[in-house]
């Protein structure tokens, strides 16, 4: 997704809403990406209502809607056959057949299928069968779906018996609907925007991995794959392409995320910076031999197994830790870890966010200009050490890449020591506007990993050291909000 977002395809049962119920925060998506100036464009593989009847349901929802704002394979069809002249036979409801005009003659010529419960049965499909055969007629699928959602669960869609036909006349059906190129080509068309919109311009967001998502991608555009509606969580290892989808929880989510990514390609003068977006989980010796094995199905490459010993730094009055500020030795080489000044970062998903120096005079440098209170090197001290065996991993997802480290942490503080195991997963934001992209990325990987996400976070390394070997030291950073009583709450129980 190298472009900007101008505008965006958006399915609607299953995405806006299923039956009569709206989907969460459906309504203010739409708004989110009205307002940020992106078109919008209802797709719809709907066969059982007309487009003036979907606009009225639209309205009635509470979405803004006009006829010329909705596309369905229904009235693409209909374009289809009035264009070649057919007289077909309708599988349709009767509010969808009110989509095409009466030849007035008995004679047909063609079949149109679409969602018709009431024509799948043996005798009207052996009749739909006869006439294909005899007129050798066209079979046009308005899709081929598989199913559908409704709020008791979900029901089979006409896919199935577009194939029966399909094998028992031996022939092929013309699918009007998605992901058929015509039909995203035609909704792009239809946008009224300059410069002419291209596949690359817009995104396409629902909830069918095949229809919406990998059609999307298959013609250039980018998918969006959201959890509502006939969603099933088999549906994440169909996507055809990685680079160029993401999977999010709904419309909501999926709205967020384009609007960030419209953010990270506004010019901008800020100087840039590195930003690294974490989440912890935790890692039980029972579940690391699973975890490894998923982590490597799902395309993790496996990059290192190293050792080694941080130790942590700060005053006798705890003026850093306090601060979230986070001074270490590693590998004799000094490090600084702390929250970007002055930024919109929304630390949401209960992910961290943290910029870091490495260079030495950088980080003297940033000790000596802190707000309220100055740190020189010569005025640390040890507060806490921990030898670490780390095993790495890689895993690229959406063209980023992420580390996937679990540590196996010695913890030590004067003559104590005790163990303890985390996990990791972290991403490098090269601008802030990128940090809530990582963060929903994030909670996908470990979704798809199969961590469960935590309401409140894991702790580190540091935070579980200092609670066993320096309470002390904890307390302060209690008592100054660093750490949570969750988290307290959290150690604990470990």
């Amino acid at each position: 997704m190298g472009r900007k977002i101008r505008a965006a395809l958006i399915d609607l049962s299953g995405t806006l809403f299923v039956e009569e119920k709206l989907v969460e925060k459906s309504v203010e998506a739409i708004k989110a990406l009205k307002d940020a100036g992106i078109k919008v464009k209802y797709v719809s593989n709907t066969t059982t209502l007309s487009r003036i009847q979907l606009v009225q349901k639209l309205k009635w929802l509470g979405f803004p809607a006009q006829c010329s704002d909705v596309i369905t394979s229904l009235s693409s069809a209909s374009a289809y056959v009035s264009k070649k002249k057919l007289n077909p036979l309708l599988f349709l409801t009767n509010e969808a057949k009110t989509e095409f005009r009466d030849s007035g003659s008995k004679e047909k010529d063609s079949l149109v299928i679409g969602l018709s419960e009431r024509d799948f049965n043996c005798d009207r499909l052996s009749e739909a069968m006869n006439l294909l055969l005899e007129t050798k007629g066209e079979l046009i699928a308005l899709h081929k779906n598989k199913y559908h959602a409704r709020s008791d669960g979900l029901h089979i869609g006409p896919g199935a018996f577009v194939t029966a036909l399909e094998y028992a006349c031996d022939i092929s059906a013309t699918v009007i609907g998605k992901p058929s190129a015509k039909f995203f080509k035609t909704a792009i068309e239809s946008i009224d925007i300059s410069p002419p919109l291209d596949f690359e311009d817009c995104v396409m967001i629902g909830d069918d991995v095949i229809s919406d998502v990998n059609g999307a991608v298959k013609h250039g555009m980018f998918g969006l794959l959201v959890k509502t509606g006939k969603y099933r969580p088999e549906d994440r290892n169909k996507v055809c392409d990685y680079g160029q989808t993401c999977v999010l929880p709904n419309i909501y989510e999926a709205a967020r995320f384009v609007l960030a990514h419209n953010r990270i390609l506004e010019p901008s003068d800020a100087k840039k910076i590195f930003l690294e977006v974490e989440k912890k989980f935790e890692v039980g010796s029972s579940e690391l031999e699973t975890l490894e094995k998923r982590l490597l199905e799902v395309g993790a490459q496996f990059e290192s197994e190293e050792s080694f010993e941080d130790v942590y730094f700060d005053t006798s009055s705890i003026t850093l830790m306090s601060k979230d500020i986070w001074l270490r030795q590693r590998r004799g080489e000094w490090e600084l870890k702390f929250l970007p000044a002055k930024s919109g970062v929304n630390n949401n998903l209960n992910s961290s966010v943290y910029q870091e120096l490495s260079e030495k005079q950088s980080i003297v440098s940033f000790l000596a200009n802190m707000q309220s209170s100055t740190v020189a090197l010569e005025d640390v001290k040890p507060v806490i050490k921990i030898e670490s065996l780390r095993k790495k991993y890689t895993f690229f997802y959406g063209r980023r890449k992420f580390s996937f480290d679990i540590d196996f942490a010695k913890l030590t503080s004067g003559s104590e020591t005790s163990l303890y195991s985390v996990g990791e997963l972290e991403a490098i934001a090269g601008h802030e506007n990128e940090v809530p992209i990582c963060q929903m990325q994030i909670e996908e990987i470990l979704d798809t990993v199969g961590i469960q996400s935590t309401k409140s976070k894991v702790p580190g390394k540091v935070i579980v050291a200092l609670w066993r070997h320096n309470r002390r030291v904890f307390d302060s950073l209690l008592s100054s909000g660093v750490c949570s009583k969750a988290q307290a709450a959290t150690l604990a129980s470990i």
